[in-house]
């Protein structure tokens, strides 16, 4: 059974122009493609990989839901977690 995974990446304030936010986007984009810093991630046990604000926005949207799920099984039905994401440009 593969180990749990669960994604991570940088943010920007909500306000944050959609231009600031590609750029960003691009410039962490090389640098994660860069072979020294995959290996140092691959030796802190992460998995490099890049995508767009809109794919990371998704895949944390997934995670928030799993998690608040977790939490409201946890409270007995109670649920404790609000969250909030929106992908970038929204």
């Amino acid at each position: 059974m593969p180990a749990p995974t669960s994604p991570f990446g940088f943010f920007a304030p909500g306000e944050a122009a959609d231009e600031i936010v590609q750029r960003l986007n691009r410039e962490i984009n090389k640098a994660i493609s860069l072979p020294e810093i995959q290996e140092r991630l691959i030796r802190l046990d992460n998995i490099p990989s890049s995508s767009s604000p809109e794919q990371f926005a998704k895949s944390i949207g997934s995670e928030y839901e799993a998690d608040a799920r977790v939490v409201e099984v946890a409270n007995g039905g109670l649920t404790a977690v609000q969250t909030r994401h929106r992908p970038a440009g929204q």
